[in-house]
C-alpha cells in the first residue's frame, strides 16, 4: 500500500509541474514617448522610445529606440519604414543588442462618419548582436510578417477608442516560417493640450504547441507633434 501511495504522489507532483509549465502567464507595463514632425511632400518623421517590463513588472524586459519615416500616398494608403535598436534582456539566455528594420503598407477607410477600419501589412527583419564583434560567427537574423487589423471609433474629437488584432508569422535562419503569436489590444488615444496619450490593455499568446506562454500588458505612450 505504501508503495502505491508513493507512486501516486510522484505522478501527482509530475502532473502539477507539467500543468505549471503549460499555463505560464506574465504581466508587464510598456511605457513610451513618441515625437512626430511633418515634412514636405506628405512625409512624416518620427522618433519613439519604449521601456518594457516583465515578471509582473518586477524586471526589465526590453528597451528600444526607433527612427521612422512615413509617406502618405492618398487618404487610403500609407507607406512606413522604421529602423529600431533593441536592448533585449532575455530570461534564460544572454542579453541581446539588435537592429531591426521594417516596411509597412497600410490601408485605411471610413466605415461610417466616426468609425475607421485599417489593415497593416508589415515585413520586418532583425539582426541579433550585429554590433558585437564576432570573428567566428555571423550575426543571427530573424524575419517576421505581421498582419494587423484595427477598428477606431472617434468620440468628440478628444478620444479615439480602438481595438486591434495582430498575427505574427516568424522565420529564422534554421527554421521555416511558422505561426508565432497573436496580439490583441483595446485602448484609447486621448488628445490634450500638451499632447496625446495612448492607453491600452493588451494580451499576447504564443501559438506554438510546445510553448503556450501568454502575456498581459498595460501600454502608456505619450506623443507630441512638432
Amino acid at each position: 500500500m505504501s508503495k502505491l501511495v508513493i507512486l501516486f504522489l510522484v505522478l501527482l507532483s509530475g502532473y502539477i509541474h507539467a500543468q505549471q509549465i503549460r499555463t505560464q502567464q506574465d504581466f508587464g507595463i510598456w511605457v513610451g514617448f513618441l515625437l512626430k514632425k511633418d515634412l514636405p511632400k506628405k512625409f512624416e518623421l518620427s522618433l519613439e522610445q519604449q521601456f518594457r517590463t516583465c515578471q509582473n513588472t518586477t524586471r526589465m524586459d526590453a528597451y528600444w529606440a526607433e527612427l521612422g519615416v512615413n509617406y502618405t500616398i492618398n487618404k487610403h494608403f500609407r507607406l512606413n519604414g522604421n529602423l529600431r535598436y533593441i536592448h533585449d534582456v532575455k530570461k534564460t539566455k544572454a542579453t541581446e543588442n539588435s537592429l531591426r528594420y521594417n516596411f509597412d503598407l497600410e490601408f485605411r477607410t471610413k466605415i461610417k462618419k466616426k468609425y475607421q477600419l485599417s489593415y497593416r501589412f508589415r515585413y520586418q527583419q532583425k539582426f541579433i548582436d550585429l554590433l558585437q564583434q564576432r570573428r567566428t560567427t555571423i550575426a543571427e537574423k530573424e524575419s517576421a510578417i505581421r498582419n494587423k487589423i484595427k477598428l477606431v471609433f472617434n468620440y468628440k474629437k478628444v478620444h479615439q477608442f480602438y481595438c486591434s488584432t495582430e498575427l505574427f508569422i516568424r522565420s529564422s535562419l534554421f527554421r521555416e516560417a511558422y505561426l508565432d503569436k497573436f496580439r490583441f489590444s483595446l485602448g484609447d488615444k486621448v488628445k490634450t493640450k500638451v499632447g496625446k496619450f495612448n492607453f491600452a490593455l493588451g494580451y499576447e499568446v504564443n501559438l506554438q504547441p510546445n510553448d503556450p506562454f501568454s502575456f498581459f500588458f498595460l501600454k502608456i505612450v505619450y506623443s507630441i507633434k512638432l
